[in-house]
């Protein structure tokens, strides 16, 4: 999965998205009036993000690899192995802290 693309919703419409090519990750805003992600975009809504922030921010939107009980927590999820993209796939990148959600298009 070298190539894929991650939407990001609010309320159902797709507000901005992640793209990554050949394993670099590059985000934009495809909606410049909607509330868009300040912990990824940053509040001056940056256009050029490194690809480690965009993999950490998506990183932060599942449960830690370093977690005491993510052995139970992944063969709950029905995973073998920690892989935070699948993660994304089941809690659709949901948290506490926004109301964002997200989608990967495959």
């Amino acid at each position: 999965m070298d190539n894929l693309k991650i939407l990001i919703k609010r309320d159902g419409k797709e507000i901005a998205c992640i793209c990554r090519d050949n394993g670099v990750y590059s985000a934009r805003i495809l909606d410049d009036n909607s509330r868009y992600p300040i912990s990824l975009f940053g509040i001056h809504k940056e256009k050029e993000l490194a690809h480690k922030n965009i993999e950490d921010w998506l990183k932060r939107r599942v449960v830690p690899k370093e977690r005491e009980d993510i052995g139970e927590i992944l063969a709950a999820a029905g995973l073998s192995k920690y892989d935070y993209l699948e993660l994304i796939k089941l809690n659709r990148g949901r948290i506490t802290d926004d109301d964002f959600e997200l989608e990967i298009a495959e």
